[in-house]
């Protein structure tokens, strides 16, 4: 894998959970193998055949990364985008309903 070939010292790595899982791998082992390289994390969800879905209603388990990243004590950038259809006509909702997913949901599911 080409992370492999980078130089540790040099550069990291921001892994973006939804194109990972649309390449066919698990987001969680990949930041697993590659836990020393991370430098920022990208959130967003997938929900297949190829589309993307809006935060919470795809398949990346995005509440199992947030706790693997709260116990490894991960204090640097966690950014969420949203490739939903629903966010090329409706990006302010989107934004919102994003928002709201992560104070009702991914917060509170977050053991500290």
């Amino acid at each position: 894998m080409i992370l492999d070939a980078l130089d540790h010292e040099a550069t990291g790595w921001t892994p973006d959970v939804g194109h990972i899982i649309n390449g066919g791998m698990d987001p969680l082992a990949k930041m697993i193998e590659y836990a020393e390289l991370i430098n920022l994390v990208h959130y967003k969800d997938w929900g297949g055949d190829p589309e993307f879905a809006l935060m919470g209603e795809g398949k990346v388990d995005l509440v199992r990364i947030t706790q693997w990243l709260q116990d490894r004590d991960y204090d640097g950038w966690t950014i969420c985008e949203d490739e939903a259809p629903q966010a090329v006509d409706d990006p302010d909702g989107v934004t919102l309903h994003d928002g709201k997913w992560v104070h009702d949901v991914l917060l509170p599911s977050i053991k500290r």
